[in-house]
């Protein structure tokens, strides 16, 4: 199974079969300051292929969520802040509880939208330089990463990237709020189901 970026909750938000993965063996960009674009408390639904759907939180400038008793802190960094001008692009870093590596993946955010781009992980390893294995592109600097998820932005631009669309319901609106209680069963029943 291949996978861009991070996999959350239920194997759902950013877990994509035929992406990649960025990952670090220590924390990357540490020094610099994630955006908060979602709200405070969501849902995300899969809008493609099976219903599914996770709840997140945001805990100052983070966004969390909690599984089989893991919690899993997800971070969303402003391209545009990291290397000038890109569009509505973040790379979102995934960390997990008591795990000092980190998954990475490039995200849009448009209203009550989230979409992630994947990538041929391999073919970019090599283009870049970097290492590349059976699991994904590992990097070891800020540096790298960014100059990958630069790459990969400006593939996105170009309509190039695949991507996966996920709809972001606020839980502070009592009809997102509805819905997306209505997902989260459907989520719950599907799984008890399995």
């Amino acid at each position: 199974m291949r996978r861009v970026g991070f996999t959350p909750l239920f194997g759902l938000l950013l877990v994509f079969l035929l992406s990649a993965c960025v990952e670090s063996k220590g924390p990357l960009l540490t020094g610099m300051r994630p955006g908060t674009p979602l709200p405070a408390a969501f849902v995300i639904v899969n809008v493609e292929g099976k219903p599914e759907a996770g709840r997140f939180d945001r805990d100052e400038d983070t966004y969390v969520t909690l599984e089989n008793g893991v919690t899993t802190v997800y971070r969303l960094m402003p391209m545009e802040d990291l290397i000038g001008p890109t569009g509505p692009f973040y790379i979102g870093v995934e960390t997990k509880q008591n795990d000092h590596g980190a998954n990475y993946g490039l995200v849009e955010i448009a209203p009550g939208e989230l979409v992630v781009h994947s990538f041929d992980d391999e073919a970019l390893a090599a283009e870049l330089g970097l290492k590349a294995d059976k699991f994904g592109i590992e990097v070891e600097t800020d540096e790298q990463l960014l100059s990958l998820f630069q790459r990969v932005a400006e593939d996105a631009r170009r309509g190039e990237t695949k991507v996966a669309r996920f709809k972001v319901l606020d839980l502070a609106d009592p009809a997102q709020r509805a819905e997306a209680d209505k997902a989260l069963e459907e989520t719950r029943k599907a799984k008890e189901a399995e």
